[in-house]
């Protein structure tokens, strides 16, 4: 009588955050690939994919999904005197624009605001009120971002954030 003392393992189960999808082709079995896929508007950093292999390991971690700023910003429209309302992590950001008058000349300010820690920041003198907005809300993400960076993580593209806030009127 032939007996077989094989044991199958296979790969631990893989522990994603909520905002993570995945498909594998064989459960967590040997030779199984996994694609990971965010939900949302959030974008992957890191690869897309991994393979349980023989030593029953997976070849990468899982990746994170994270806010793309690039994004964020492309489907921004402001119009002066109303409120532009942002989704940032767990942020609800109200942002207002409106026309400035100094020395003759005509500007736009924007003043962003996140109610849930009552923080706000505003920048002056853009040619138009979403340059002001775009401008007030990277400075305010970045500022969140520092009081609570759990909470408020940095967006994958922080190179695509506005670098520039004119935060005083005596110009």
């Amino acid at each position: 009588m032939i007996s077989s003392n094989i044991l199958i393992v296979d790969c631990p189960s893989l522990t994603l955050p909520d905002d993570m999808e995945i498909k594998c082709s064989n459960d967590n079995k040997v030779g199984s690939t996994c694609t990971f896929a965010c939900t949302g508007d959030k974008i992957i950093e890191g690869k897309t994919y991994t393979s349980c292999n023989e030593s029953n390991h997976w070849t990468s971690a899982p990746p994170r999904c994270c806010i793309s700023w690039k994004s964020l910003m492309d489907d921004l429209s402001v119009i002066p005197f109303t409120t532009l309302k942002v989704d940032y992590a767990e942020a609800h950001i109200n942002c207002n624009a409106k026309l400035i008058f100094n020395n003759f000349i005509i500007k736009y300010e924007c003043t962003c605001k996140d109610a849930l820690i009552d923080h706000s920041q505003t920048c002056h003198y853009w040619n138009s009120p979403i340059g002001s907005c775009k401008h007030a809300l990277s400075f305010l993400v970045r500022d969140m971002n520092k009081i609570d960076p759990d909470r408020f993580p940095v967006p994958c593209d922080p190179e695509n954030m506005d670098k520039r806030c004119d935060r005083s009127l005596d110009k």
